[in-house]
Order: structure tokens, then sequence, then C-alpha cells
């Protein structure tokens, strides 16, 4: 029945005229009807951003913009608006240059306001709810817009909500924007499209949700999507549902305006506050919002709405196009599959990620890590002599994937913890493989920079095996700012652990230990070389020590870091060997737990040492909330000898994957030495490998007759 109503319209729109019921016609234009009866992708746009939005001539100028690139994506854009009375669905550049102009009054035309400004013969810029009308009578499936209204501030009290959520309900259409208007009331707003029906997903690699200037609302999207195939396939399956409520594709700010959304927002902050002191009330709050906003902003705020206007036309026509070849090919059951597929696992995901399982402390989350993402390149040659004059070398260049942070997180996510991963790569081709070749990893915190590299290093290899000199290009590290760290706040303060290492910036490290100081969250410190080690002491002397501090040195940064925060300078220690090597560790690590309330020192061949406040049957603090054992009171240092490795190809991972297997015993709330039986294991699987992490990765806890026990080493 549906069908052969959608088949009637389109028809119907071939003439120009199309009759929906008793009391609406409206005008479709020739190429939107054409486009329509051949199944082609359609955008639908509103016009209230011509006619009320910006001022002429970048009113006009915006709207051709906006048109000509969703023609660039190969889809049809459908522009609404009121002429003489006239509901059209496609406007000429004549028609929209009439409206931009004012050459007659412009009504702002809501759902309730069709009927008086057609019968008056007026002319009208539809709004979100306008435009819905229009395109879900006209069979558009998709409709582009910059925000949407919501639950006004105090809407609770005044009933002040927007007819957009209204009609959201009412339309079975995808609507693509930037979210809501953060001068909103943007929880009460998500809790209205819920009842209404209304399916709300973000697209993008963060599942918070968007509000307009600010890609974080404060409010986790219901449902999180990744590409615009994914999308296409979500509005795909809601188009077969037959439902008749409509989906809100929310779309957030690009990175690039980010700085500038956050000076567009403060200023927002501003005007809210003056409107409530003028007294400024009802349908007159929004205007003075906006005007004042782009006073204070000097006209920057305009300039940010055409950006995510643009932004939004994009994506949405992407998704159009998608939809219209999904249903185009109804019949042939393999690229939907494989779209309703990955939409599928996304959605699994994001179930995964809200519902895990306990953690050891009775409460429920997943852990944080936060660092580096690196693309590794080994140069090795099969040369006895190495020339460095220019020559060529024959040899072999191996491309694998590294950086403390990302390996831990890489071995989490193969283990089943998955964790929140908060790093920065660029949108070039290795970002892209570093991505696509780690698909079990949660990338939804990483931010992906235009300017700037991915994180590479190269390094040379002699026939021997020694090392001859490496190249590193790290600059995106930088980008892991704590703008990016307090952007995924949520993330941090539920984990029951958060896991950081060095290539992160110190300012990010400060602002991940204030976080997770006000919500109790232990933090797990990696500190990856000598000269980064130092860098713990800034983390410790910001002011703001969790509760809880691990950290996991090998012997040399050990010393680095005991040097960094003692006034007293130690020995070379680190060059020591055996039972040297090993008392020397005992006596840093446990001057160290002044700062520290458990360090695992890893010393190769020579196993690992665990020194820690409380004695080693204790339990290890973790999750939110967790508290440490006060300094100065009992402490314990139990040396783990290591299994000998019979094939050792790569040690690079291997103190990374057992930093991993430790934590996936915290996680179980297994006791110490089971939490180094599950790192050892890791390890001794991670030297047997010449990837950093292996590709697949076993734990077990059943007692190994090999495994030499800890050994206490207290003074």
């Amino acid at each position: 029945m549906q069908a052969a109503i959608a088949v009637r319209r389109v028809l119907g729109a071939k003439a120009g005229l199309v009759r929906l019921g008793r009391h609406l016609s409206m005008q479709v234009a020739p190429p939107v009807a054409e486009a329509l009866r051949a199944g082609d992708a359609v955008v639908a746009l509103e016009s209230t951003i011509i006619t009320h939005g910006m001022p002429y001539p970048q009113n006009l100028e915006t709207a051709e913009r906006v048109e000509e690139i969703i023609r660039e994506q190969g889809a049809v854009p459908a522009t609404v608006g009121i002429l003489g009375g006239q509901l059209h669905v496609g406007l000429s550049r004549a028609q929209m240059e009439r409206l931009a102009r004012h050459e007659r009054p412009c009504v702002k035309t809501s759902r309730r306001d069709l009927p008086c400004v057609m019968a008056k013969g007026l002319d009208g810029g539809t709004t979100v709810s306008g435009t819905l009308v229009a395109a879900a009578r006209a069979g558009i499936s998709v409709f582009v817009t910059g925000g949407v209204g919501g639950v006004h501030r105090g809407g609770h009290r005044t009933m002040d909500v927007s007819a957009d959520l209204i009609d959201l309900g009412r339309a079975p259409v995808c609507c693509v924007c930037a979210g809501v208007k953060s001068i909103l009331d943007v929880g009460r707003t998500l809790e209205v499209l819920e009842t209404q029906g209304v399916c709300v997903v973000t697209l993008g690699e963060s599942d918070r949700f968007p509000a307009f200037f600010t890609s974080d609302s404060g409010h986790r999207s219901p449902h999180h999507v990744t590409t615009c195939s994914e999308a296409a396939a979500v509005a795909y399956q809601h188009s077969e549902l037959g439902l008749e409520s409509g989906l809100l594709l929310a779309v957030p700010i690009p990175d690039q305006y980010r700085a500038e959304g956050r000076s567009i927002q403060a200023a927002i902050e501003q005007a809210v506050s003056e409107a409530e002191q003028q007294g400024v009330s009802g349908r007159d709050v929004t205007p003075f919002i906006l005007a004042r906003v782009n006073e204070l902003t000097g006209g920057a705020s305009l300039q940010a709405n055409i950006h995510l206007v643009e932004n939004n036309a994009l994506h949405g026509a992407k998704v159009a196009v998608e939809l219209a070849e999904l249903k185009r090919n109804r019949g042939k059951r393999g690229r939907l599959e494989g779209s309703v597929t990955r939409a599928a696992a996304q959605s699994r995901d994001k179930v995964q990620k809200d519902d895990p399982a306990p953690d050891a402390s009775g409460g429920r989350g997943v852990p944080t890590v936060i660092g580096g993402s690196i693309v590794d390149f080994v140069i090795k040659t099969t040369d006895k002599h190495l020339q460095m004059d220019g020559s060529t070398h024959r040899g072999h260049i191996a491309q694998s994937y590294g950086g403390v942070g990302r390996n831990v997180a890489d071995a989490l996510s193969r283990l089943g913890h998955r964790p929140h991963f908060v790093s920065a790569v660029g949108r070039d081709q290795l970002g892209l493989a570093v991505i696509a070749n780690n698909p079990h990893m949660d990338w939804r915190c990483v931010d992906r920079r235009e300017s700037l590299c991915t994180a590479s290093y190269a390094v040379l290899v002699d026939s021997t095996g020694s090392v001859q000199f490496g190249v590193g290009d790290m600059d995106i590290h930088e980008a892991i700012t704590p703008e990016l760290v307090e952007r995924h706040r949520a993330s941090l303060v539920s984990s029951p652990l958060v896991v950081t290492d060095a290539n992160t910036p110190s300012p990010s490290l400060s602002a991940a230990a204030r976080l997770c100081a006000a919500a109790g969250v232990p933090i797990w410190f990696e500190p990856t070389d000598l000269r980064k080690a130092v860098k713990s002491a800034a983390l410790l002397t910001a002011g703001h020590q969790p509760p809880v501090l691990y950290s996991s040195p090998n012997a040399a940064e050990l010393h680095t870091m005991l040097t960094a925060l003692t006034p007293d300078r130690p020995g070379a220690f680190h060059l020591l060997k055996g039972d040297q090597l090993l008392d020397a560790c005992r006596d840093a690590s446990l001057r160290l737990l002044e700062h520290f309330h458990c360090l695992l020192v890893t010393m190769g061949t020579n196993g690992v040492m665990i020194s820690r406040r409380g004695g080693r049957s204790e339990p290890l603090p973790l999750g939110p909330g967790a508290r440490a054992l006060p300094a100065g009171g009992p402490t314990s240092c139990v040396h783990y000898p290591v299994t000998a490795a019979s094939n050792v190809v790569n040690v690079s991972g291997a103190g990374d994957c057992f930093n991993a297997g430790f934590i996936s015993g915290l996680l179980a709330g297994l006791a110490q030495d089971r939490c180094v039986q599950r790192g050892q294991q890791l390890a001794l699987q991670a030297v047997a490998c010449a990837a950093a992490v292996p590709d697949t990765l076993q734990l077990s806890d059943a007692p190994e007759p090999h495994q030499a026990p800890g050994v206490s080493r207290l003074p």
C-alpha cells in the first residue's frame, strides 16, 4: 500500500503538481520529480536559513553552495519554500533570490503555519518542521539542515518545546544536522525525541551527541555509526520497517572549526545569561541570542554556521546516494548485507561498551588508554658492510604498528576488554592503515587531523641485528591535547583504570590526572623511554595526585624517575647485573612508593619486580572511588623470575603485552601473583612474534609447574 502511494506521488510530481490530502498541494520541480521517479538520491533543504537565518547576500550564496555540494556528491537538491502561497519542493535560483532579498514579506513557516501562509498567498521560509512535512509527502528520504530545535531551557516549566521534535516523530525522513543548538536543554530534548520514537544516531568517531558549535553536548548519543555507509544502512532498515517516525543523524562540527566553536559556545553562554537578566522570553529568545552571539563574536558565528551547514550537506548527500543504491539493489543482497552487517557490528560494540562485564571493584566499565599510535618501519640490510655514502643496500623492509598506548589497547582488545583509546592519527594513508588493520580496537576517541602526519618510526638494522639509527616523526602526539582528554571525560571517570604513556604531552597527562583524581580513578603510567620517564614527575607534582597510581618502568627508566623525584642522585644501578641489579631495583622502587601505590619494574631476562604499598596478597585498588593505602605504611617487594623464551623474534612489545596481561588480571579481580602470571604469558607470546602484539593472545590461569613463584625481597 505504501509503495502504491509513493508511486502515485511520483507520477503526480512528473506533471509538476502533487495533491496530498484535502488541503495541501505543492509544486515539485521537474529535476526533483525526475530523480524521485528514477529512484535517484534527493536531498531536501529548508529555506528559513535563506529567509531568517542569514543576511543577504550570504544567505543566497550559502544556499547555492549547499546545493552545489549536494550535486557534486551525485544527489539532487530540493530546497523547500513557499512563494505566493504555493509550496515548492525544489527552487530555482530566481526563486531563492526572491526569498533571500525579501522582495515580499516572508513568514517563518512551521507545520502549524502552512495553512494560513498558503491560504493568504504569502511567501514563507519553511522551518525544519515545515520542510519535514513537504519532504515526507514528496517521498524524499533525506533532509539536511543546520541544527534542529528542541526543549528550551526551563521548558519543563514553560512547555516551550519546538515543533521540530514533534514532526521528527511524524515524518519517516532521515534528518541530517549538527545536533541541537546548545542554547537548548539537550538532555530533555533527547528525552522528547525518545518519547516521539525518533532514532537518534551520531555519525563520526565519537559517540558523544553534538550541539551545533560543540562536538560534545555532555550527553552520549543513543546510537553511533562511523561512516556514511553505515548511516545509510540504518536509514535503509528504518525505511524497510515502515516506521512512521523519523531518524535524526547528528554530524559533529568538523575538527578544523572546533577551536572557533569553543569561542562561539562561550559567547552563547553569555548571551543566554543576558537574555535571562533582561527578561527576554518566548519566541523572542532565539532571535535575541543569535543576534547577540553574532555581535559578541564579530561575525564568526555566521561563518561557523555556514561551515556547519556545508558539512552537513556533504554527509547528507553521501548518505542519500548510498541509501538510493541500497534501495535500488534490494534483490542483490551482497552489498546490502555487508552494510547492514557493519551497522549491526557497530550496534553490538555500542552495547558492549555501555554494559561490559563487572570489574573487580564491583563497578561497571571498561578501561581507558591514552597514548601514541605509531606505524613502525624496520629496515634490515642483508649486506655485511653498511656504507653511508648513498649506496643502495639489499635487505627487507617490514611495516608494523606500535606506540605504547596503542600496543596496550591492542592487547587488551584482543583479550576482550576493548578499552576506550584516546590518541591522534593523521587523515593520511598511514592513519587509514593503522585503523583498518586493527578493526578489533575502539577508535572512536581517536582524533584524526587533516594537517598532521600519523606518527611513524623508521629504524635501520644491520646484518648482525644491531640498530644503527632511527628516525621518528612524532609531531602528531601534540594533538593529544588537554581538550581531547576533556572531551572524553565521561569515558575516563567511568573507567576502572586509566592507562597513559609518556608520548602524551605533559599538560594532557595533568588534565587526565585532574579528572581521575576527582573521580577516584587509578592511573597506570608507562614511561616509554629514558627521556620521557621524567614526565612522570610533572604528572605527580601537578597538584592533583590520583588516589591510586601504578607505573611500569624498566630498570633504566626506574633510575631516571628516581633521579627526577628525589633530591639525591642515585648511582647508575641499571648497569648492574644479577643480584646487584635486583637489590638496586628493590631499594629504588621502595623509595618511590612515596609517590606510587604500585611499581612494576621489568628487567628483561631478570624477570619482573613488584613493589607496592601493602602485602602481596592484598587486593590492588581498582575502579572509580578506589583508595590507595597510605604512604609510610607496610610495603612489600616481590621478584618474579621469567621463563626463558625458546624463540626470540622481537622484544619491542614484550613489556606492553606484560602490562596488558597484568591489567587483565586486575580487571578480573585476580591476586597479584596471578596477574603477574598472565603478564608473563603474554610477554612470552610477544617475543616469539614479529609484530609488537601477536594477532592472537591466549591466557591460562591454571598453575604452571615450570613457572617459578615470586621471591620476596624485603630489606
